[in-house]
């Protein structure tokens, strides 16, 4: 996900992705907990989605919602 891709969002899809992501990062934890083979370039991008998620929320937030 590009932050430009975020920004063309409505807020509920964003908070809809942003649930999505959370709950894949927590998947794929429990998976390497498990001692399963678990692809880690994909937590950290999975994790870097979600802060690009929660900047652009809190941007739009600091414009008073706009956008």
């Amino acid at each position: 996900m590009k932050a430009a891709e975020l920004r063309q969002m409505s807020a509920d899809e964003r908070t809809k992705a942003l649930a999505e992501q959370r709950k894949k990062l927590l998947d794929l934890r429990c998976s390497a907990s498990l001692g399963e083979d678990v692809n880690t370039a994909e937590l950290k991008n999975v994790r870097k989605d979600i802060a690009r998620l929660m900047t652009v929320m809190s941007e739009s937030a600091a414009q008073g919602g706009k956008a």
